[in-house]
């Protein structure tokens, strides 16, 4: 996305054109004045703003980087204001930039460009929570507990002829089924009664969903500061940014292209001028085949966060076969635990 230049189109002529688009669809991106956007608290549900985040985002905003659209809302039947969706740090950001630059005398930037939909109340406020759960920032749990909120009122837990199982609505939101049938006796007394008890435990136990982790905020994140440092260095800074990244998108194909991963990254001993490629691994979960592991790779003093997230672990029998399967690959690898990790998933 190009950075906003200012004079963005105004609310009446983008109402306008939203006039033959369905509820649901997003559509753009249009210039939209900052002025005409408004945050509702209730659906920002994170208790505060990520400092390092507002960082990034000044520092590309500045740069002149490429910064994702925000995501807003004709919400209901108000046609007059656009709320954010998605892009709270985004628009927080840029309202400060504006104001840094009317306090110096300059001239402020006043649109930015986004991606425009129509939402009822409800969805409106399940659509902003699932982008702020989508963020990589792990929630709290009373983050985590009004985004189940925002899920029932939106009527997600209801299935065309009643109602999905507790084990369904965990599996959506990350949870254990057990909480999610305890918030609903306790904040939904209602609904809970009508979907009945819980689900008994299946045999081999009971526990949390496998994760599934979707980290496009962060990788934005990695990215825009991936691209302000490429436009800060020298000749010689971006050559060795560029091979770099080029090693490490071949190594990353590969691992993709290959089911049975053995747990080595090929090409990962990279050291280019005046950087250098450190990585480091750690484990958790344990599988019958290896797990992938949590990998961080350190490029020019720090810029690249690079994580290969645990997917589809489970426990099985003989775990101390297949922890110390996975230590030997560790050694054999040459690498070195984060710290704080084991290489012996669930011993400390």
């Amino acid at each position: 996305m190009r950075q906003p230049q200012g004079n963005g189109m105004k609310i009446e002529t983008i109402r306008k054109r939203m006039d033959k688009v369905e509820i649901g669809r997003a559509t753009g991106p249009f210039e939209v004045e900052l002025s005409d956007i408004q945050i509702d608290p209730t659906m920002q549900v994170r208790d505060r703003m990520d400092k390092g985040n507002l960082h990034r985002l000044r520092s590309a905003y500045r740069a002149g980087s490429e910064v994702p659209p925000l995501l807003l809302a004709f919400v209901g039947t108000d046609d007059q204001h656009l709320f954010v969706i998605d892009g709270h740090h985004r628009f927080t950001t840029l309202e400060l930039l504006a104001a840094e630059a009317r306090h110096r005398g300059g001239k402020p930037v006043d649109a930015v460009q986004a991606m425009i939909v129509k939402l009822s109340p409800d969805e409106a406020r399940y659509q902003a929570a699932i982008a702020n759960n989508a963020h990589g920032l792990q929630l709290k749990s009373k983050e985590s507990r009004r985004v189940f909120a925002t899920y029932v009122r939106a009527g997600r837990h209801r299935t065309l002829d009643g109602f999905k199982s507790y084990r369904e609505i965990a599996k959506e939101m990350g949870r254990d089924h057990k909480t999610i049938a305890a918030w609903m006796r306790s904040d939904f007394p209602a609904e809970a009664t009508r979907m009945g008890e819980p689900e008994k435990a299946t045999e081999g136990g009971d526990g949390p969903p496998r994760p599934i982790v979707m980290l496009k905020h962060e990788i934005d994140a990695w990215l825009l500061e991936g691209r302000n440092l490429f436009d800060q260095g020298r000749s010689g800074d971006r050559s060795g940014l560029v091979e770099g990244m080029e090693r490490l998108v071949e190594a990353f194909k590969a691992n993709l292209a290959s089911e049975d991963w053995d747990g080595l990254i090929p090409g990962i001993d990279v050291a280019l001028s005046r950087m250098s490629l450190p990585s480091a691994f750690c484990a958790a979960g344990q599988k019958q085949s290896l797990p992938r592991v949590e990998m961080t790779c350190a490029l020019h003093g720090g810029f690249l966060l690079c994580r290969h997230w645990v997917l589809n672990h489970r426990r099985i029998a003989g775990a101390d076969k297949n922890r110390g399967r996975l230590a030997r690959h560790v050694r054999r690898s040459r690498v070195r635990p984060l710290a704080g990790a084991s290489v012996h998933p669930g011993r400390r």
